[in-house]
């Protein structure tokens, strides 16, 4: 088998390694769980999480280099909502609204309430 088709091949498995850690965290599942209903062992999940930070790790240090970096000038941003004068918070049934302007106190209560 070539060089080149056991890379690609390698970096397929990483790939799918790599969806199914990003997806357990999505899910809020912790590893014994996630692994239960995958069928394999923690000490698998372990070492294929290894492997693709180390895959990563390789990956980014390939792309560095010694080139000093420029920063772009971006324009000031604009009000992309100039009709919005208010911001509103909905909890389950309650809906707080706080004007433009409401000074730093004011939000902090706000906030401060909504936590009970």
């Amino acid at each position: 088998m070539s060089t080149s088709l056991t890379n690609m091949q390698r970096n397929g498995i990483l790939n799918e390694w790599y969806e199914d850690i990003c997806q357990r965290k999505a899910q809020g599942m912790t590893i014994k769980e996630w692994c239960r209903l995958r069928h394999y062992s923690v000490s698998t999940y372990h070492y294929r999480q290894k492997q693709v930070m180390q895959a990563l790790e390789r990956r980014l240090s390939s792309m560095e280099s010694n080139e000093p970096v420029q920063f772009a000038a971006l324009p000031a941003p604009t009000q992309e909502n100039p009709s919005c004068d208010a911001i509103r918070i909905r909890l389950g049934e309650i809906e707080v609204e706080i004007p433009v302007g409401a000074s730093r106190e004011s939000i902090a209560a706000v906030i401060e309430a909504l936590k009970c």
